[in-house]
């Protein structure tokens, strides 16, 4: 359940005057890891639950973090730990809105940000302001994930798309899925 780290992240992003600047299209996207993906290609920010199998700290969920316009484009290969998730997203966001160009609002996105400074300047940026280096995991050749995280149970891009029982009983219910912008 992520709704604790939206409430917190948008409590401090809404008290604090350093991100009153952010673009009003600017998007971040927090998904629970579970089999319904809430991420799409128009977000700025994302972060996923991720199960981890022989990560260094020994824990076994971190948050997974990209950049981007489309579903962790340009994955950071950084593993923060969830204690950590909600002023790790806070440095991020603040390294855009002190780094986007304000004078084209078309060019306001973070893909264009990114484009402009690079990947890893921008992941430095964000170190120098939170003061500590994030942990960059291998990443896989094959799927562009870290090696420390285990694969997700379903690929189904819509695994709650149907008619469906309700706990055994005859009452059904129908879920549908609407691709909306």
């Amino acid at each position: 359940d992520v709704s604790p780290f939206c409430h917190s992240l948008a409590r401090n992003l809404v008290e604090r005057p350093v991100f009153a600047d952010l673009p009003r299209k600017f998007n971040l996207a927090l998904d629970g890891g579970g089999t319904a993906s809430v991420l799409d290609s128009a977000n700025d920010v994302t972060a996923r639950a991720v199960r981890v199998k022989d990560a260094p700290e020994g824990e076994d969920v971190r948050f997974r973090i990209g950049l981007g316009d489309q579903p962790l484009v340009d994955d950071l290969g950084v593993l923060v730990e969830p204690d950590r998730l909600v002023e790790t997203l806070l440095v991020v966001v603040r390294v855009h809105v002190e780094r986007h160009d304000r004078s084209h609002r078309l060019r306001a996105r973070m893909k264009h940000l990114v484009k402009k400074i690079s990947l890893n300047r921008y992941l430095d940026e964000t170190q120098r302001m939170l003061g500590h280096r994030l942990y960059r995991a291998p990443l896989d050749s094959v799927t562009g994930r870290s090696v420390y995280e285990v694969p997700r149970e379903t690929t189904d891009p819509h695994p709650r798309v149907g008619i469906f029982s309700r706990n055994g009983n005859t009452a059904r219910y129908v879920a549908a899925a609407l691709p909306v912008g």
